[in-house]
């Protein structure tokens, strides 16, 4: 066996992502020579991607045995890093630093620590090296508009989050930040604090559907009814990863709500011989505790971001997951289903009644709608677009668009929602039958 064609051929698997035979040669190739560095730096990365770091780790310590080289010690900081262990992340960077004390991947990785750890004093000198180093860099000027805002630094945070925009103009995600830091500061200090940097961002990219999104929401656009697709769409395929944390963060406690009124009405043989639909079904939250519970004859999951509906491909809990805007896949479906629900999803339409009369027509006879929906304190109208994006609709226009529905009031529930802008966001549960 040829080592260095065998290693080459090795590293062209773990490109194409084909794990397993790139593991199987590299291991061949340490059955010969056991201290081929970057086998066993491969099966570290191998390890490392498939989120098995505790296994990376000790690979990436072998090879540390062979060579005591930076990129090494990166690799096995960014491990303790996905694990948590946050000294230990500090111990290699700074291992990394004496050596070379512009490294820009140790800077970073002490960056995300710092920001991890809510630490983001600490955070901006790293910053600061960073900005002088690898200022074409939008992360870096997106991770300083995030630790000036935390430091209450709003225009420093505003201004940031523009250069981060300007160097990456093409990046959704650029724009999604940016459209994140005017609503966090406008929630802090007001809508006119932002209206500058609002208008320069809307004049320069007003083409762009996440930008007139959050250009309508920050300007509580009344014609809008209903959330853009595409700008949805970003924004939670961006944050399929992080998703649950942020809302474990943000005290959300709707799907286990929803679940509990569940087993108030059905019982566990009952719902097990039903269909369900989970709308807007994101990373399966709903799913998790159903069946913990009891798992339905068949349970459907809609959501328009693939990148939720892969998270929620994880919990192997749906029979099926459909990856469609949820009133395209309602248009078809006649008598399907007993029972639907909808967590926090009600609050990216604003306008209700097309939707419920899809639903209604999408259930069975007695069969049960359980969803949320968000308070609208803020207007006289049937919803609100409110600076988040989300809406926020009157009671009395629930009722009467589930009235129109032919569909049955039968509870409706007060509720915290979840926190935004360190405030609790009121709303309902209701119940409804056909």
């Amino acid at each position: 066996m040829d080592i260095k064609d065998t290693a080459k051929k090795a590293l062209e698997l773990y490109r194409k992502q084909d794990y397993q035979k790139s593991k199987q040669l590299s291991l061949k190739i340490l059955q010969i020579d056991s201290f081929h560095l970057s086998s066993w730096v491969n099966l570290g990365n191998i390890c490392f991607q498939k989120g098995e770091f505790k296994e990376a780790i000790s690979h990436y310590k072998k090879a540390l045995q062979i060579s005591p080289e930076n990129y090494i010690l990166g690799n096995i900081a960014n491990a303790y890093l996905q694990l948590k262990q946050y000294w230990k992340v500090w111990y290699y960077c700074k291992r990394i630093l004496r050596q070379d004390s512009e490294n820009i991947f140790a800077l970073n990785l002490l960056v995300q620590m710092y920001m991890e750890r809510e630490k983001n004093k600490l955070a901006l000198p790293y910053l600061e090296r960073l900005k002088k180093l690898d200022s074409k860099n939008p992360w870096v000027w997106n991770n300083l508009s995030q630790v000036y805002f935390f430091m209450q630094e709003y225009t420093q945070s505003l201004k940031a989050a523009q250069q981060a925009v300007s160097l990456a103009p093409e990046d959704d995600l650029q724009h999604i930040n940016m459209g994140y830091a005017l609503y966090e500061t406008a929630l802090e200090k007001g809508t006119d604090f932002i209206k500058k940097e609002a208008t320069n961002w809307f004049k320069k990219y007003g083409k762009n559907p996440i930008v007139k999104y959050f250009s309508d929401s920050l300007k509580h656009n009344k014609k809008i009814a209903k959330t853009d697709a595409t700008y949805l769409r970003k924004i939670f395929d961006s944050f399929s990863e992080s998703f649950e944390d942020a809302l474990q963060a943000l005290n959300y406690g709707v799907p286990q709500k929803i679940i509990k009124n569940i087993q108030e009405i059905f019982k566990q043989k009952q719902l097990e011989n039903m269909t369900v639909l989970d709308m807007g079904c994101g990373t399966g939250l709903c799913g998790k505790y159903m069946t913990k519970y009891a798992r339905p004859k068949k349970f459907i999951g809609v959501d328009l971001s693939a990148g939720m509906l892969q998270k929620a491909q994880e919990k192997n809990v749906y029979n099926q997951l459909v990856n469609m805007d949820i009133e395209e896949y309602l248009q078809d479906k006649k008598e399907e289903f007993d029972l639907v629900i909808a967590a926090d999803v009600l609050t990216y339409f604003g306008r209700l009644d097309s939707l419920f009369n899809q639903i209604a027509n999408s259930m069975k006879k007695s069969g049960v709608f359980i969803f949320s929906v968000t308070q609208n304190p803020h207007s006289k109208e049937d919803y609100f677009l409110h600076l988040s994006g989300r809406f926020h609709h009157h009671a009395d226009y629930i009722a009467k668009c589930l009235q129109n529905s032919q569909l049955e009031l039968l509870k409706m529930y007060p509720q915290n929602l979840r926190s935004e802008g360190g405030k609790n966001v009121e709303g309902w549960i209701v119940i409804a039958q056909k």
